[in-house]
């Protein structure tokens, strides 16, 4: 559930705040229009082949290389603030996001009692969309008062303990399995 919480909540956070950042930094509106179009093209398009990767190499696997992209677009759009970076950096966000939230979404999927499934599945989907709409309201707030590098920073601090926490949760399950 983390992967689609915090996928899509740091996705939409930096989405939304982009076009405000891009005002700030002097381009036009259809500046703004081209990123969020590249950014929805990295959203969808790796759905073409997203089922494959987590069919070879696991859903699990698939989200944590989401959050480490997600993270790199993040890191990217600290970089700069020219209409290239912003274009790859939206692109590579959307990215990220794709593999986190296909990656999560499945892993929902393995779980063997269909009653317990169908209620995570419900609860899942609430919460995201919970904190999604939560964000939506707030991001135009955060940018006003703390700006487009700060947005960028939240999205990274809160993607690397979302990282470190399922990895400390894999290094615990795999030291059981061991015992």
């Amino acid at each position: 559930m983390l992967f689609c919480i915090f996928g899509y909540a740091m996705m939409g956070m930096v989405m939304l705040a982009s076009p405000l950042a891009m005002s700030g930094c002097g381009y036009h509106p259809q500046d703004a229009a081209s990123v969020i179009q590249w950014h929805l093209l990295g959203m969808f398009a790796p759905s073409l082949v997203t089922g494959k990767l987590i069919a070879r190499f696991g859903a699990q696997k698939v989200a944590l290389v989401g959050v480490v992209i997600l993270l790199s677009g993040c890191a990217l759009a600290l970089a700069g603030t020219s209409l290239t970076i912003f274009h790859f950096a939206l692109l590579v966000v959307g990215i990220g996001w794709n593999l986190m939230y296909m990656g999560g979404s499945t892993l929902l999927t393995f779980i063997s009692d269909t009653g317990l499934r169908s209620r995570l599945q419900s609860i899942n989907e609430f919460i995201t969309f919970s904190c999604i709409t939560l964000i939506s309201g707030l991001t135009g707030w955060l940018y006003e008062n703390l700006g487009w590098p700060a947005i960028l920073y939240i999205a990274v601090i809160l993607l690397v303990v979302v990282l470190a926490a399922i990895l400390a949760g894999q290094a615990r399950q795999s030291k059981a399995v061991k015992v």
